[in-house]
């Protein structure tokens, strides 16, 4: 806000204007209240929107203050103004927190400046201040409210740089242009400074002043200041001389003036994430500054343990990203130290991702093409996915022993639409021949269920002898209810099984004769949880655990 006039200056250098009415019908910008005119002093961006400061002024008296709302970025008046919390004289935010900066006048020539604040998002009168008092705490009672300065009330308070502020004011009565200096914004405010007399003019009094917060170049500000002839009939002074009713200008270097040089602030990120591209994930980020000399990119597991995995050059920009190829499964951690252009480091938050590669399966088959196997399957959707495992047995079983690798077969890594996959067994066995791939299923490991093809007595392969090998495998595992297994390749006598819960407790014990299905169901319906399946019989000893649900 620029005295009575709201503007918003692009970044190159475009300025959009908030006014109200026409040449020539004039209007308020917001409508008066009670008959009186609201008085702009001043303007924070507060919740995506431009919350102005208005007084309400009857004469040369105000009587109360309102808070105005304006859109961003049209600038437009949003609703009425609503009543503030208390008087305001001026207003900086800083931090998660706008400060409030109000006067006391206990007498006629009398003036104090005190502070109070509220959160960000809260300037409307609901929401109650804290006031700061005289023991330097914040209190909601403006009883104990501690007097920052005295001789005037701050009518502009701008933050210089990381711990370097600056108030200004026109003390009462006075034809000076005044400053303090503190380190944060309730103070101490020492160093009273004045950085320009205005010039002498009979009945003519300053007041008003105000920084201009575009200006700062090499710091530089620039100052404005209004005057006003404090007479009984000041029309006719004002319409003999424009000069006595108008806004005037001064500048002064504040960062020489003051006392408390800007820290150098810390480079920040504005926004950090990491995305999955294909078999890999991307970190993207981009930092509050520019001008950064690189960055390094660590990574970890448990987060005290850190390698340096990436580095990445700065430059005058300030979005930067890398990637981080075929990332291990599981939660991983990733940090990045920033490198000025001086070459100092600062070490910025750390950013957590689980890696779970994940492959859905709609369809999966397998079947003889001549004196081949043909394996298809289809995905839905996929993840991080680096790939298959196809596997190949002779007999049914879950014994990896038994089981052969045929091939790798390569994933699409991220993909949200189908894809479909193809591979020939080109020497299937002699037989019944298994078929099972191992997937990445939500970061771990899964099996698909088996596909079966027979190729018994087909020309060109191979018999292969599987008389010796005796498999067990308990299944379906986890089980709803009933216990069942496979027993492939036994050649001895009867069997006997032997239902044990985890602590050798016997649930149940049944002996059945080897049948040609090679498959056994038990009598015994336990209730649900963990139990050992233990099969003996000619020269057989095996056990499983099982789970009923």
């Amino acid at each position: 806000m620029i005295n009575n006039l709201g503007a918003i200056e692009d970044k190159n250098g475009n300025f959009t204007y908030a006014i109200q009415g026409t040449p020539g019908n004039s209007q308020s910008l917001f409508a008066p209240i009670g008959g009186r005119v609201l008085w702009n002093n001043g303007a924070v961006v507060d919740g995506n929107q431009v919350k102005v400061v208005l007084d309400q002024v009857n004469g040369l008296e105000t009587e109360g203050t309102y808070i105005g709302t304006l859109s961003l970025p049209d600038l437009q008046v949003v609703g009425t103004p609503d009543k503030s919390y208390d008087k305001i004289n001026c207003i900086m935010q800083d931090g998660e927190y706008n400060y409030i900066y109000y006067g006391e006048s206990p007498g006629t020539f009398e003036r104090y400046t005190k502070l109070a604040r509220v959160k960000k998002g809260s300037l409307h009168s609901q929401i109650p201040w804290e006031y700061y008092s005289n023991d330097g705490t914040w209190s909601a009672s403006k009883d104990n409210a501690k007097r920052l300065i005295s001789g005037a009330v701050a009518s502009h308070v701008m933050k210089l740089g990381e711990g370097s502020y600056v108030m200004n004011a026109v003390p009462n009565l006075s034809d000076e242009i005044v400053v303090w200096f503190a380190t944060n914004p309730a103070g101490p405010w020492i160093n009273r400074t004045v950085v320009y007399k205005t010039p002498a003019r009979e009945a003519v009094l300053s007041y008003f002043g105000h920084i201009d917060a575009g200006s700062g170049k090499d710091g530089v500000y620039t100052f404005t200041y209004s005057s006003y002839p404090f007479i009984d009939d000041p029309f006719a002074m004002q319409l003999n001389d424009k000069g006595v009713y108008t806004i005037h200008y001064a500048k002064a270097n504040l960062l020489e003036l003051s006392p408390f040089q800007p820290k150098k602030q810390l480079d920040s990120l504005t926004s950090y994430s990491v995305v999955p591209l294909g078999r890999d994930v991307v970190l993207k980020w981009t930092t509050a500054q520019t001008g950064h000399d690189h960055f390094e990119v660590e990574e970890s597991r448990d987060q005290y343990s850190w390698t340096t995995v990436a580095t990445v050059a700065g430059g005058s920009g300030n979005s930067y990203r890398t990637t981080m190829k075929n990332p291990a499964p599981g939660m991983v951690y990733y940090r990045l130290k920033l490198y000025n252009a001086d070459k100092e480091v600062t070490t910025l938050q750390t950013v957590k991702y689980n890696v779970a590669p994940n492959a859905s399966f709609l369809a999966y088959d397998a079947v003889a093409v001549g004196n081949r196997v043909k394996i298809t399957f289809r995905t839905s959707i996929e993840l991080l996915n680096p790939g298959f495992v196809l596997g190949r047995s002779a007999v049914m079983s879950s014994d990896l022993s038994n089981w052969v690798k045929l091939a790798d077969i390569e994933g699409a890594g991220t993909k949200n639409t189908y894809t479909d996959y193809e591979f020939y067994d080109e020497n299937p066995l002699n037989g019944i021949n298994y078929y099972a791939m191992v997937y990445w299923k939500d970061g771990k490991e899964a099996y698909t269920s088996l596909r079966t093809v027979d190729m018994t007595s087909i020309p060109g392969i191979t018999k292969t002898n599987t008389a010796t090998v005796t498999t067990f495998d308990v299944y379906p595992n986890p089980s709803k209810g009933k216990v069942q297994f496979a027993l492939k390749g036994y050649t001895g006598g009867d069997i006997t099984v032997t239902l044990s819960d985890l602590f050798g407790k016997t649930i149940g014990k049944e002996t059945f004769k080897v049948n040609s299905t090679e498959t056994y169901i038990l009598q015994a319906r336990p209730s649900a949880g963990t139990y050992v399946v233990n099969v003996t019989g000619t020269g057989l000893s095996k056990s499983a655990k099982v789970i009923l649900q």
